[in-house]
């Protein structure tokens, strides 16, 4: 696998993503030969790490992730 360079690290409040994080978080888990995501609930924050080989990589995995991110906001949103 290709050395991960770049990495961009998303901190999620836990009481108010606790729904998202416990849905996402076996989805987020993700590993490519240019980029991996994992996720990790740590001092009640849920932490996505989106590590890539470069800028194309990174801007892919952080695109994929955003979209499961806006998706499960909205899902929680309407079952409310």
């Amino acid at each position: 696998m290709k050395e991960m360079k770049l990495e961009v690290i998303i901190s999620l409040s836990l009481p108010q993503y606790s729904v998202i994080s416990g849905a996402l978080a076996p989805d987020l888990e993700n590993e490519s030969a240019r980029s991996s995501v994992g996720c990790e609930e740590k001092d009640n924050r849920f932490y996505i790490y989106i590590r890539a080989a470069d800028n194309v990589a990174l801007r892919a995995a952080l695109g994929t992730v955003t979209r499961q991110l806006i998706t499960a906001r909205n899902v929680v949103k309407g079952v409310k």
